[in-house]
């Protein structure tokens, strides 16, 4: 994997194998394009093991087994069609295992099946930048993303003000924080953007463009932190607005929107747990969370 500061998908790859690390695995994150230094994790591959004869961790961007591992997982940073196209699936081994980011739609339609054939690894992190600073903010302020809501929507409806300003890929942390902690709202098309997050704890009102036919609940099950919303009977997350009829709400609340997510990764470290047990259980045959019963059945 290729590290870049704005691409929440490499990161949580670099934080898991931080993670891993600690648990006590051997780890070493494979140089594709090259050794970018990251802050979470630092040891890349050169030769160090067989690595045919190790586990490998895939995303769902990665066509087929490349490296040719003995046992690989496929890690769902996002639902298949969303960023990568369907026939991708077609590459994997069927026997592969697979875990979810995010917890889809289908996942929470089937509970009989959640936690055999539906796992979810809903790693978070949260860089230490992303405060609130207390700023005096511009007045009726807007910044905005499209990000991955320029794919994921058929049209493209705006909903943020004529001179808001267009948060890009370009920008890394360090403004990402300037500007979070400048502007008023932030209006987000894509709606599993990290950014969202960034955004309140920062003190900047999260506002979620609705998709297209998917309701606040649809849209909260698809979404990192839902089994904690669920097991603490909530319904939103603070400080961010699913639509305009949301924004006073999100207001109100934003000053607790720190403390809930502390809370939720805290909660979603449970999963992580369940995932270094489910590695010890590879070669045993028990674990049922495979390609095949999770995409072709």
């Amino acid at each position: 994997a290729y590290y870049s500061e704005g691409d929440g998908g490499v990161n949580v790859l670099y934080y898991l194998a931080k993670k891993l690390e600690e648990s006590g695995k051997n780890v070493r994150m494979y140089p594709t394009f090259g050794m970018i230094p990251s802050p979470h994790f630092n040891k890349y591959y050169n030769n160090d093991f067989d690595i045919t004869d190790c586990i490998v961790i895939y995303c769902e961007g990665t066509i087929g087994n490349p490296l040719c591992a003995r046992y690989s997982i496929r890690w769902m940073l996002s639902e298949l069609g969303q960023n990568v196209p369907h026939h991708y699936m077609n590459s994997w081994n069927q026997k592969e295992l697979v875990y979810y980011f995010n917890t889809e739609n289908k996942i929470e339609s089937a509970p009989e099946l959640q936690g055999t054939i539906y796992k979810i690894l809903p790693l978070l992190i949260i860089p230490p930048i992303f405060k609130n600073m207390n700023n005096v903010r511009i007045k009726n302020s807007c910044c905005f993303s499209i990000r991955k809501g320029a794919h994921m929507r058929k049209t493209l409806v705006q909903a943020h003000p004529q001179n808001s300003f267009e948060i890009t890929r370009h920008h890394n942390h360090n403004k990402l924080f300037e500007i979070f902690n400048n502007f008023e709202t932030f209006v987000s098309y894509d709606p599993l953007t990290f950014l969202n997050i960034m955004a309140v704890l920062c003190g900047c009102i999260s506002i979620v463009v609705p998709m297209p036919n998917m309701s606040k609940t649809e849209w909260l099950k698809t979404t990192a932190g839902y089994r904690y919303l669920l097991s603490k009977n909530i319904e939103f997350y603070y400080g961010i607005a699913y639509g305009e009829e949301d924004i006073e709400w999100a207001k109100s609340t934003i000053h607790l929107a720190k403390q809930q997510w502390d809370d939720i990764i805290t909660y979603n470290n449970k999963y992580y747990e369940s995932f270094i047990e489910d590695l010890n259980h590879l070669e045993d045959g028990t674990l049922q969370n495979t390609v095949e019963n999770n995409y072709l059945k």
